[in-house]
């Protein structure tokens, strides 16, 4: 698929899209955010290149498709945002397994300043998936991941709070890999749809859910 340059503010690609193109969106500078289902298994190199007023994501994996740790090819974040300059853009150069997963390889990319907030919904967060991805700072991580990679969040100091789909004890048994104190020093919210009980306050003070209006997260307040 290819979208217009004229197009602008949040973007909702419809579950009958599988692929998204190489280039699909590049240009769109009016793009702010997008939502990107999990029927889609692809999405081309540079798929969002030059979109320079985009503040938050929703993607179905990290990459250009679903990968795990015994592939080759595990394309980092930064992929989909392409190795070619633009204006609102920073220099990111992040680490990955590419051809082989017994050495890594690295890539230039430029990844938007605005880029604020990322959703992600399915997959595995692999080997240097947000690499040196200063400027996130808040990401939501589905239940369903059990491990992250080394240096999946290494130097994302602007990282303050992750968004778990899951409970304390699950975060738990997530296998974290080294050199992820991005992610680790950040704080930590756990999802719950209804109002924390008194048991869940007593196992964290953090809970968080989407908003029934607005479909944004929402942070749950203890009364007192």
């Amino acid at each position: 698929m290819h979208i217009p340059k004229a197009v602008k503010g949040a973007v909702t690609i419809p579950d009958s899209v599988t692929e998204i193109g190489i280039r699909a969106f590049s240009g769109c500078t009016g793009l702010e955010s997008i939502t990107i289902p999990e029927s889609v298994t692809s999405i081309g190199r540079s798929a969002f290149s030059g979109c320079s007023s985009i503040q938050s994501m929703t993607i179905p994996f990290v990459g250009g498709s679903r990968k795990t740790a015994n592939d080759t090819y595990q394309y980092p974040f930064g992929y989909i945002f392409g190795e070619s300059s633009f204006s609102g853009a920073s220099r990111v150069t992040q680490y990955y397994y590419g051809n082989s997963t017994s050495s890594t390889t690295y890539t230039t990319y430029y990844i938007p300043d605005s880029l604020k907030s990322v959703t992600v919904t399915g997959g595995e967060i692999l080997y240097g998936a947000f690499y040196d991805c200063s400027g996130l700072t808040s990401v939501t991580i589905p239940d369903s991941v059990t491990s992250i990679g080394r240096v999946a969040f290494y130097d994302c100091t602007g990282l303050k709070s992750v968004y778990y789909k899951g409970t304390p004890a699950k975060w738990k048994s997530v296998s974290i890999g080294s050199y992820n104190t991005g992610l680790t020093n950040a704080a930590k919210y756990y999802f719950s749809d209804v109002e924390p009980d008194e048991a869940k306050w007593q196992e964290s003070e953090n809970w968080w859910h989407y908003d029934d209006v607005t479909g944004e997260i929402a942070i749950w307040e203890k009364k007192s």
